[in-house]
């Protein structure tokens, strides 16, 4: 499972145990545009957070834990 720990998911009956997992070791990259009438993308700002939080549940787990591992 390498980084990720279960989380509980929220589903409409209630909260799921072990249905989610979550890493703290995810670095993040935010980056801010202007965007002129033609169309032309310019790089305004650009910033990266490291330790950021990253959460994947149900079937987006890209196979961070078994099925078996979910309860």
């Amino acid at each position: 499972m390498g980084t990720f720990g279960k989380v509980s998911i929220p589903t409409p009956s209630g909260f799921v145990p072990g249905g989610g997992v979550e890493s703290f070791s995810a670095t993040t990259k935010i980056e801010a545009y202007e965007v002129s009438a033609s169309g032309v993308r310019t790089l305004v700002e650009s910033k990266t957070f490291p330790n950021a939080a990253l959460e994947f549940g149900a079937n987006n787990m890209c196979g961070a834990i078994t099925p078996e591992e979910r309860i």
